[in-house]
């Protein structure tokens, strides 16, 4: 999976919020055509990367992502995501990412129920905003979640790192609020701006 992927995913999978959009379309509308194609056109750019990272050398010319072709790749559902999270679309400005998701917390966590009522909040439907900062250099990705809120509300830093512990980590035993992540298929760096994410291979 290439780098802007990984690196979106893994500030939505910071809070399990990462998942294809189930909006319903009518097939054939004008719609849906022209978010197929712009899913398409990102997975060509996911297709060059990778066959990219079996040349010696690889081309070191950027790979430029609009995130017009991130939200349609995630809405086509090109991309499996956890049970419970119902859409999510995400902005890109200079240095960060933002992730809005719709999430059913029921479904999501139906195998690993708590008790602990610090995670009480963390029940029914709500709509999620995960905000982080995210770069990569020298095949990192740093990302560090700056605020996640339910419904407008922000949630504390205690609760969040709790509900990863219990209901992320035993899937996803890396995810944490801040950490570093080894980049794939060669990505050397990574570069989020207004509405574009642009990858280097080295």
């Amino acid at each position: 999976m290439q780098a802007l992927l990984r690196l979106t995913t893994s500030l939505a999978l910071f809070s399990i919020l990462c998942a294809p959009s189930s909006a319903i379309q009518t097939a054939g509308s004008e719609t849906t055509r022209v978010q197929i194609e712009a899913a398409d056109s990102m997975q060509r750019k996911v297709d060059f990367l990778k066959r990219n990272a079996t040349l010696t050398p690889a081309d070191p010319r950027p790979t430029v992502f609009s995130q017009t072709e991130i939200n349609a790749y995630f809405a086509q559902r090109r991309v499996p995501m956890p049970e419970g999270v119902k859409s999510v679309t995400f902005t890109l400005e200079t240095g960060e990412v933002t992730a809005r998701t719709h999430v059913d917390f029921d479904e999501l966590t139906a195998k690993a129920r708590s008790n602990n009522p610090l995670l009480a909040i963390f029940s029914g439907t709500h709509d999620v905003q995960v905000v982080a900062t995210a770069d990569g250099s020298e095949g990192t990705a740093h990302v560090s979640v700056k605020s996640v809120a339910l419904d407008g509300v922000g949630i504390p830093r205690m609760a969040l790192e709790m509900f990863i512990e219990r209901f992320v980590n035993p899937k996803f035993p890396t995810v944490r609020l801040d950490g570093d992540y080894k980049l794939p298929v060669r990505i050397d760096t990574v570069q989020i701006g207004h509405r574009t994410g642009t990858v280097t291979q080295k």
